[in-house]
């Protein structure tokens, strides 16, 4: 079993895969509590990520996937870069808990590459979320809600199981 998560220190998104096939995914919501830590918060929201992919599934998580932050230059960035610290914190925190015997970490360029997310509208429409669906069976596409976290948990999944790669056009119509 793969579990993928895209982290978030309020709505964290997570997809299972058992071998290629996705078979669970879910925005895992996330209360802050404010007389816990920073580091309290991570664990329990990774906590919250775990006890949602065990009642997906009996079998043992053996692989991780989750999305390392990106932090870019400060004329770059969208925001303060200290707020990444918290995603790493909840992925490494899931890492620890499971224990899992393969984890990976790319950043988004590594996996994705430069397509964005929507901004607006459904998370459904965006580049990056048409590619990943495209990807997707149509009994894998029913599970997959109209949420950013979660379509990117499911790309994460899909790039670790390598069904991701970019597909080639060719004019001659090969």
């Amino acid at each position: 079993m793969l579990l993928a998560v895209d982290p978030s220190v309020r709505s964290p998104g997570a997809a299972l895969f058992d071998g290629t096939y996705l078979i669970a995914v879910a925005r895992i919501p996330c209360k802050r509590v404010a007389s816990v830590s920073d580091g309290q918060h991570w664990y329990n929201v990774a906590f919250d990520i775990v006890v949602w992919a065990d009642g997906q599934c009996a079998q043992t998580i053996a692989n991780l996937v989750y999305e390392k932050p990106q932090i870019y230059t400060a004329r770059k960035s969208k925001g303060d870069p200290n707020d990444l610290i918290g995603l790493a914190g909840v992925g490494s925190a899931v890492a620890g808990i499971l224990r899992a015997g393969s984890i990976l970490s790319p950043t988004p360029a590594e996996w994705i590459g430069q397509l964005p997310k929507a901004v607006k509208g459904s998370a459904k429409d965006s580049p990056r979320s048409r590619r990943i669906l495209s990807r997707l069976t149509p009994a894998e596409l029913t599970l997959v809600p109209d949420q950013h976290d979660a379509i990117d948990a499911v790309g994460l999944g899909l790039w670790a199981t390598g069904r991701l790669e970019p597909r080639r056009t060719f004019s001659n119509g090969r």
